[in-house]
């Protein structure tokens, strides 16, 4: 299929609601498999009667082939949707009121506390306005009484006026005319403050309730998300990636939970203070209502458009968040294969794919909700600006005074603001809902191995009982079974074995004993029960379990045996250790059973955490054992011991083993072989070699500023560009309140009695009375105004469209530098810290870094910008009125500095505690699998809990401390209001020259003007803070010491002409190494191996063979000594240079998420078809190919999903594709059975033929034709020789390999 794009896939597939499609295999003329012609069969919504919609694994949902993956891609970016989703969509039900079902009564109650504190907020705040009307009103009269006092005859007081002198009076002069005294003014300024008091307190109340509520349902969501997931079976978990539900328990309760908190500090009071505000407003003028209705009705119709556009690309937004996620955990699970394959542009070109859609993403959203503040600011100020041009003309006819269109635009303002609050819940709720219902997916999943409603007791007699009754199972929506008609009877104490090829459902198999999954046809009885009768505790309860692949948890040894045991003593956890021969390495640790292990186990031996599973598996004194392929990563002497201690110290427990080698089973009471599902055959070892092949037999603030400078430099000249924008805003913001002190001054001297001319625009002189006039110069002030606040809105929205792109770009950037870091840290970085951790650097801290920097750079440099604006204005304006503006300052940046210091220790401590409990959750989901095995899931579900509640309490600490700084603020700016009318009634009073009512309401807006910014800044600094927490991560992160850059060494295996040359001796002279300081792994290792040399490397676990495999790679650098290849040391050759000559299969295998064709070339360039497939035809990939939908086109969603023994065929053939001129074979058939093993050993023979090769192999049969095989003990070399020579010493090599072939 041709490239398209994106446009074209949408059009073609507008109206597709299902899509199928069928191959045919097309066999190569070689045999080799290969894809036929894809059949397209596409129906629309009216498709016809009758036709074969398909098969359910043809389904979209498989997601594979061509046609699917481009369906998917398309899916992923939101051009196309599927039509159960469409219909989904057109539900209207918000996730979020459903969450609310898990508020506790406590919650519920102080919900409703908080609805009635916020009543009386909003009551609070009427009667401030109601106050500055009255104070308005004063200040207005006695200014009226003044100037008629001045031109009363000398002697004569304003009380001397006869009635009908003061009727002329209003009769020439429009207005009415009353008494006030200053005591009036005192008194209605004094109630401003008690009343603001009120709000307040309210307020910082409400905050405090919000932040209890809010951390607690965040609290409650996250254990029911990991309750929830921990009581998943493997089917419900396959369904949910791991790095998605990661992501759903911790940064989507996180938007959950900041929503709610919105929702409790500010929403509740938006309604309320609407409703009341319109109330009181109907009451004043119809006209000045029908103006406020107009503002309010374009308001809404403007956020209900931008929602429109928004509310899809949050949910897009949050799939791209999880891509990053399963990338970055991709990359660092990967990481010796991706290092040792020279990917690391390979996976940072995958990831910056990821990035890239996320920011575009994030951009968009970014900039649309960007519109929401100028159109607020516009519309706030259109309001203001048609409550004055209305009023003017009412007051003009008489019909209300100007103390009425003061507090008029008050409520308008109250109005907007309410608008406001909801426009802020706007922004975080459509994000939140996506989240909501993320989470609700989880919650709502129903788990499919379910406990049954009553317990059947246990049969007596039949204890260690195991029955298959004709057992069949199939993965959910797969075609065919993977097991077919499995049937039989383990009784107490004895060994049954599985084996068979790779694929052919061993590891399911044990799986189902487990009830992991639940049979789809027959039943499995245990003690006489059937497991679907038994509860899973109890059943778990029953058995041991030892998974595949090795699995330990952060802690100690101690802590890891007892995993499934924790009232075991220490008696019991030794015992268990003896007996898996685990005893031997840890009594060689500095701290013996109490030493640390890093998450995963990583900082021991494959074999030794092998061990250690086995010990953790016995300590919890099982009634059955099941080890799947337990013994693969153990060398033949330590198997064949284990199997000894086994059999002697568990004689009365029921054994079940899946295995690939022939010495591990052969003493079993019973060995099923197994074959495409089927049973093949089944006896004792004996018999089977009589009926079978017998081929059978065989084998901080400082950092946070420093690192956005360094990485940010690049936008500074936008950054420019935006704050010129914003000094653009603040000069016509400083401005308009000079214009509109001019245009109250008209107003107030139009309605003055004492006035028979005023002034008008620019000097105009107006005859009192003359309406036609005085309307023509509210039109010019109105206009004047309105080209200001115009140019302000749009001033802003550049400002906010070039901060949101350069906050976006930037944590793209920044996204992009932590993957390529990751590919430029030391793996020994990695052995001290949790993936999830890391995740969390990527995902959460970036983005609170990226919303700090968007949200306060602009509002820092526009409040200063504003803050010295306003200042010099009111000092020009009035020194006086300005000192008492200033009066209020100490105490603002007093409680600012206070409440500033004491929230930033919290918001370090929130993000800290964040990254620490999404690395817990990452570990506990990976861990799924060996949690319930040891019915460990009350135990780590415990631990959580625990994380979570030290979780709550910072984050309740963090939002109290960024919650009270805004009613405090509040508190302060209505006390300037109170003392700016006081002083401004007294000044007024005082017939202080120049000074005018048309001042008062100047320095209402500068009070604005210069007390916003301090609690912008305060914000902005809380913003800061919470992003210097995350950026202290970030760079930190950033900051780490990496490998030293060898870019710049030459290369040193290229002939003239750039071709390669490698001849491929290898010499390792006196190397010296030890992980870290506690213990030396290789004391002091030589060898020379040369050119073409097959080279086996043999010892027990922990030896350090796979170590000595880790410094060839130079995956680690040596303490002492060197490697040198062709005479050339490695240190004095460039990383990539050394790995490129390497071709690898490591002892854990790895597969990533996309195609199998993609994992099989993987940054090999130029690989053709037919490369491809000898590739899969020598790793006997074959038939596996064929089986999968879509061939080398399936999609791998996740390696967990496929067989160990397949991921390992898939990795040889890898290798095989790679073809490079040395070799390293890191136990790479250990998950393979043995006749498949046996098959490939040809393959693998022609691979090394004449190139140098190193093998690590526990099965010794596999490396009998080593030209020379090293024998290590504790790091070094014991013996070496060939296998005949070594044989004939019969020294410790000997002795491991007739290890493998005891009876015994």
């Amino acid at each position: 299929m041709c490239r398209k794009s994106d446009e074209y896939y949408a059009k073609l597939f507008a109206d597709v609601t299902c899509i199928f499609w069928e191959h045919q295999p097309r066999p190569f003329g070689n045999g080799s498999f290969g894809r036929g012609e894809p059949k397209i069969i596409i129906y629309l919504d009216n498709h016809p009667e009758g036709a074969n919609p398909g098969t359910l694994s043809e389904y979209l949902n498989v997601g594979t082939g061509r046609i699917g993956n481009a369906l998917k891609d398309l899916e992923e970016k939101g051009l196309i949707e599927r039509s159960k989703e469409s219909k989904d969509k057109r539900k209207t039900v918000i996730k979020m009121l459903k969450l609310y079902k898990k508020f506790r009564p406590i919650d519920w109650v102080l919900t409703f506390l908080i609805i009635g504190l916020t009543i009386v907020q909003v009551w609070c705040t009427m009667l401030l306005v109601d106050y500055v009307q009255d104070i308005t009103k004063s200040i207005i009269y006695l200014n009226y009484q003044n100037q008629i006092s001045s031109i009363l005859p000398s002697g004569m007081s304003i009380g001397d006026i006869s009635f009908a002198q003061i009727l002329q009076m209003m009769t020439q002069n429009p207005g009415t005319i009353q008494t006030a005294t200053t005591g009036d003014i005192w008194f209605n300024g004094g109630m401003m403050v008690l009343v603001a008091t009120g709000a307040a307190g309210c307020q910082f109340v409400i905050a405090v309730l919000a932040a209890y509520i809010s951390s607690n349902f965040a609290t409650t969501l996250r254990t029911e998300v990991n309750t929830k997931i921990s009581n998943f079976s493997l089917a419900e978990i396959n369904k949910f990636s791991t790095a998605s539900l990661v992501t759903r328990a911790t940064n989507d309760v996180q938007q959950v939970q900041m929503a709610n908190l919105l929702v409790m500090r500010m929403v509740f009071a938006a309604p309320v203070t609407a409703i009341w505000a319109i109330c009181k407003v109907q009451a004043s003028s119809w006209q000045l209502t029908i103006a406020a209705a107009v503002g309010i009705v374009f308001l809404v119709i403007c956020i209900i458009i931008l929602m429109t556009f928004v509310m899809p690309k949050f949910k897009i937004m949050q799939k791209f968040i999880d891509k990053v996620n399963a990338v970055t955990g991709e990359n660092l699970t990967g990481i010796r294969v991706v290092r040792a394959y020279n990917a690391e542009d390979y996976q940072e070109s995958k990831f910056e794919k990821a990035n890239k859609d996320l920011t575009k993403t994030q951009l968009f959203t970014g900039r649309m909700l960007g519109l929401m503040s100028p159109i607020m600011t516009l519309v706030m100020n259109g309001l203001t600006l048609a409550v004055y041009w209305i009023g003017a003309g009412l007051i003009a006819g008489n019909e209300i005074d100007y103390a009425t269109v003061q507090a008029f635009t008050m409520l308008c303002t109250q109005i907007v603001m309410a608008f406001l609050m909801l426009m802020m819940m706007f922004i975080l709720l459509p994000r939140a809902n996506v989240c909501a219902k993320r989470i609700q997916e989880v919650i709502d999943t129903e788990v499919s191995v379910k406990d049954p409603e009553v317990e059947k007791t246990l049969v007596k007699g039949e204890e260690g009982t195991i029955t298959f009754d004709h057992v069949s199972f199939a993965y959910p929506d797969a075609e065919a079974d993977i097991l077919q008609d499995i049937s039989f009877t383990a009784k107490k104490g004895q060994t049954i074995a599985f084996i068979g090829s790779t694929g052919s459902g061993k590891s399911t198999l044990v799986n189902l004993v487990t009830r992991f999954y639940d049979v789809t046809k027959g039943s499995i009885t245990i003690d006489g029960v059937d497991v679907k009768d038994m509860k899973q505790s109890t059943l778990r309860g029953l058995v041991g379990f030892v998974p595949q692949k090795g699995l330990l948890f952060s802690g100690t040894i101690k802590s890891n045996i007892k995993f499934g045991n924790s009232n075991a003593s220490d008696k019991d956890v030794e015992q268990a250790c003896k007996i898996a021969c685990a005893d031997e390495f840890i009594s060689k640790m500095e701290k013996g059973y109490d030493s640390p292990i890093t998450r995963g186990g990583t900082n021991v031996s494959g074999g030794q955490r092998q061990r250690l599973c086995i010990a953790r598996a016995i300590a919890t004194k099982p009634e059955f054992l099941v080890f799947d392929d337990s013994f693969s990563a153990l060398d033949f002497k330590t198997d064949k011991q284990v199997r000894e201690n086994l059999a002697k110290s568990q004689k009365d427990v029921t054994k079940l083993i899946v295995a690939q080698r022939i010495g591990t089973i052969m003493d079993a009471d019973t060995i099923v072989v197994l074959s495409e599902g089927k049973v093949v055959g089944k006896g004792t070892h004996k018999e089977l070699l009589q009926n079978s092949d017998k081929k059978m037999t065989k084998e901080q603030m400082k950092s946070t500023i420093k690192g956005i400078m360094s990485n940010g430099s690049k936008y500074m000249p936008w950054i420019v560009v935006a704050l010129i924008c914003i000094i653009g805003m603040v000069v016509l913001s400083i401005f308009a309140p000079n214009i509109l002190s001019d245009f109250t001054n008209l107003i107030t001297n139009y309605s003055n009695p004492s006035k028979t001319t005023i002034e008008g625009f620019n000097g105009v002189i107006i005859n009192a009375g003359d309406s036609k006039a005085f309307m023509e110069n509210v039109g010019i002030y109105g206009g004047i105004l309105i080209g200001l606040y115009a140019g302000n809105a749009v001033l802003g929205y550049c400002a906010s469209f070039i901060m949101t792109s350069v906050s976006q770009y930037f944590a793209k950037d920044l996204r992009t530098a932590m993957s390529k870091k990751i590919n430029r840290l030391p793996l020994s970085y990695f052995d001290t810290r949790q993936y999830g951790d890391i995740l969390s650097v990527v995902t959460n801290d970036i983005d609170q870094l990226g919303q700090s920097m968007q949200q306060s750079i602009s509002m820092m440099f526009q409040s200063i910008f504003t803050l010295i604006g306003a200042l010099i204005a009111m000092f020009v304006t009035s020194w006086q009125m300005a000192i008492t503006v200033l009066c209020t300052l100490p105490l603002m940046i007093a409680f600012m500095a206070f409440a500033l210091i004491l929230a930033n220790p919290q918001f370090i401590r929130r993000q800290k505690k964040l990254g620490e409990i999404e690395g817990e959750v990452e570990e506990t989901y990976n861990g799924q699998l060996v949690i319930k095995a040891f019915n460990a899931q009350d135990k780590t579900n415990a631990a959580f809990e625990k994380s979570n509640h030290e979780l709550k309490r910072t984050m309740f600490l963090a939002e109290i401390c960024g919650g009270t700084m805004q009613p405090f603020m509040s508190l302060i700016s209505y006390v300037a209001y109170a003392a700016v009318f006081v002083t401004g009634g007294l000044l007024l009073n005082a017939q202080v020259v120049g000074f005018t009512y048309g001042t008062i309401t100047a320095f209402m807006i500068y009070i604005n003007l210069f007390q916003s910014p301090l609690s912008q800044i305060a914000q902005a600094l809380n913003q800061m803070q919470m992003g210097v927490a995350s950026g202290n991560r970030v760079f930190e992160f950033l900051g780490a010491k990496e490998q030293e850059n060898d870019s710049n060494l030459p290369s040193v295996f290229e002939d003239k002409n750039g071709k390669e040359v490698v001849k491929g001796a290898v010499e390792f002279n006196h190397v010296n190494f030890s992980y870290d300081d506690s213990r030396v792994i290789i004391p002091d290792f030589s060898a020379s191996i040369k050119p073409g040399m097959k080279v086996a490397i043999v010892g027990p676990t922990g030896a350090g063979k796979t170590t000595l495999v880790n410094l060839l790679m130079r995956f680690y650098e040596v303490n002492g000594g060197s490697i040198s290849i062709d005479g050339i040391p490695t240190k004095d050759m460039q990383r990539k240079e050394v790995r490129d000559v390497f071709g690898m299969v490591l002892q854990d295998t790895w597969v990533f998420a996309g195609t199998l064709r993609e994992n099989l070339v993987y940054n090999t360039p130029n690989v053709t078809d037919e490369q491809i497939q000898q590739a899969i035809h020598d790793a006997h990939l074959v038939h596996y190919v064929r089986t999968l939908p879509g061939g080398l086109d399936y999609y791998i969603e996740d390696g967990n999903t496929i067989s160990g023994g397949q991921r390992q065929l898939i990795t040889i053939a890898r290798a095989m594709i790679k073809n490079a001129p040395l070799l390293i074979l890191d136990e790479a058939t250990s998950n393979v059975d043995t006749r498949t093993e046996e098959k490939i050993e040809e393959s693998m023979d022609r691979l090394t033929k004449g190139r140098t090769s190193f093998v690590i192999a526990h099965r010794l049969s596999t490396i009998r034709n080593a030209d020379l095989i090293l024998v290590m003990k504790d790091g070094n070399i014991i013996e070496q020789g060939t296998h005949d020579s070594l044989m004939n010493q019969n020294g410790f090599y000997a002795s491991l390999y007739n290890s493998q072939f005891s009876m015994e």
